[in-house]
């Protein structure tokens, strides 16, 4: 009996522990990258608005793993993913995308200077409080962020020489 008690005791400050944990870890995490392109911010935003360009530089799309893939003029579409264009301004384009059940804001920032454009790439995550939505949000950064800098690299490769 003493047994099942400290097990039960020790169950109970174990998940309080975790939820403890958890709520230090922020409902709103943004992942982003940046990188300059030696283009105008009008040439690089035809590139990110237009999704049919995005075969030509996005690694996300190009997966293998997706499958009948159509890059339309505002929107991708795949059978495990959907990637649709929300919002264009001067400075940002605004995404939203559909993986299953996940939906997910994201867009791109554009910074012009000269003959440089700054452009970020941001993903959006809204946590539930769940300890272990929040406590697998760690992992995003590690996730997205080599594909995300793929992306931006190819994208200043065929936007022209490096700034």
């Amino acid at each position: 009996m003493r047994l099942v008690k400290l097990g039960v005791i020790s169950l109970v400050a174990f998940a309080l522990l975790v939820f403890g944990l958890s709520v230090l870890i922020p409902s709103h995490v943004r992942i982003s990258r940046a990188i300059n392109v030696a283009a105008s911010k009008a040439q690089v935003q035809q590139q990110i608005v237009h999704m049919g360009q995005w075969q030509k530089w996005n690694v996300m799309v190009n997966n293998e793993v997706l499958t009948n893939k159509h890059f339309g003029d505002s929107a991708f579409t795949a059978d495990q993913l959907q990637v649709n264009l929300t919002g264009v301004w001067p400075d940002s384009v605004h995404l939203r995308w559909n993986q299953g059940k996940n939906i997910i804001a994201g867009g791109f920032n554009l910074y012009e200077s000269g003959d440089t454009t700054a452009v970020q790439w941001y993903f959006d995550f809204y946590l539930e409080w769940y300890p272990w939505k929040k406590l697998g949000s760690l992992v995003f950064d590690k996730q997205l962020g080599p594909s995300m800098e793929q992306s931006l690299s190819n994208l200043q490769n065929i936007m022209g020489k490096k700034p």
